[in-house]
């Protein structure tokens, strides 16, 4: 819905995407077809259909049938890869990886699953980093005793924080710090960190008010307007970054909180910023919180924060660094590729008039 929008506003061409590994697509790529109105039916100038595995033989009479009954070119069908490593579209990865201590410099990181998670992006660096293992876990009792916790943002941060109350996860997180484990806070996970969430006018609940965990002294209150925008600062001196480090984020939030006690801050502020909502931690060095999305792919901030984790818990540092941008890069090539060599790329050209 949102892309036909789009796409009427810039009047621009559409071609829809199937993916085959969810099984029917035929059928929802034709049913998406009828649903359009008639000036959007007009503007889909064909169909792509994404991660087949097997003969391509075998799937040509049902291509050539699609195309009879949509009057409508399948114009490419790209193989799955199980090699090729990018970002899922919304949705949780499907790379999970089981802790398996199969080298002792390997860190266990465990994400909340929450209901409504969001900004899974923020740990694609984590999930691709071959010194990390990560698990979503949704229950208490799938968790063990990771070496960093996590929890992640959401779309609603109030009714995901009632849902761990429910499920078990505040009184396990209190005992698993207790025991020295370490906590990492990022948007909705970080106001969840905090004593009091208010939602007067239930902007993301129906719930106006909750207590949260009370690791950190702060309200937060959620507000209509978003606080959407990209900072760029330098680290300053903490247990957990060495100083002088330059953190590239961005910061996509509806509350705003308010910090009742003085923390160590992590990056810098600028000028108007609220210098404890870009990143701080806690006196131990046990919890740690931000706002800012996206500084884990920065491969000095990542190698900073991923040693002092090994540091905390007693285990080696890893004889080769991962670098993620280098990483991400070659992926993306890789994607190119396929994607070239498996659609008209002519007709696409055509289409798009390029």
């Amino acid at each position: 819905m949102v892309n036909m929008a789009m796409a009427e506003m810039a009047d621009a061409p559409v071609l829809i995407v199937g993916d085959i590994d969810r099984g029917g697509v035929f059928a929802w790529m034709k049913g998406t077809l009828d649903l359009l109105s008639e000036s959007e039916q007009k503007r889909v100038h064909g169909f792509i259909i994404n991660k087949f595995r097997g003969d391509i033989d075998l799937l040509k009479p049902g291509l050539t049938q699609f195309e009879e009954m949509t009057g409508k070119p399948i114009l490419g069908v790209i193989p799955f890869d199980a090699e090729l490593f990018v970002d899922e579209e919304d949705a949780i990865p499907h790379i999970s990886s089981p802790f398996v201590n199969s080298h002792p410099s390997v860190v266990d990181f465990a994400i909340v699953q929450l209901p409504h998670i969001a900004n899974f992006t923020d740990f694609s660096p984590l999930v691709s980093d071959p010194g990390v293992a990560v698990r979503y876990v949704r229950s208490p009792v799938q968790a063990g005793q990771p070496d960093l916790l996590i929890l992640p943002g959401t779309k609603n941060t109030i009714g995901d924080l009632q849902f761990m109350k429910e499920m078990g996860w505040e009184q396990y997180i209190r005992s698993f710090h207790e025991k020295g484990g370490l906590i990492l806070g990022l948007c909705g996970g970080f106001q969840m960190l905090g004593t009091r969430l208010l939602d007067p006018d239930h902007i993301e609940s129906s719930i106006e008010k909750i207590e949260g965990l009370g690791f950190i002294q702060a309200t937060t209150i959620m507000e209509h307007e978003k606080i959407t925008r990209r900072s760029i600062r330098p680290t300053l001196p903490s247990s957990v970054f060495e100083q002088g480090l330059e953190v590239d984020g961005y910061e996509i939030h509806s509350g705003r909180t308010q910090f009742h006690k003085e923390y160590p801050l992590l990056f810098q502020p600028a000028n108007g910023d609220c210098p404890h909502s870009l990143g701080l931690c806690n006196e131990e060095g046990t919890v740690i919180g931000t706002y800012l999305h996206g500084f884990l792919d920065n491969d000095p901030i990542r190698e900073g924060f991923l040693r002092y984790v090994r540091e905390r818990k007693g285990l080696p540092q890893p004889e080769e660094k991962f670098n993620y941008r280098n990483f991400r890069s070659r992926q993306l090539d890789r994607l190119a590729d396929l994607v070239g060599q498996s659609i008209n790329m002519n007709e696409v050209k055509r289409i798009t008039g390029f």
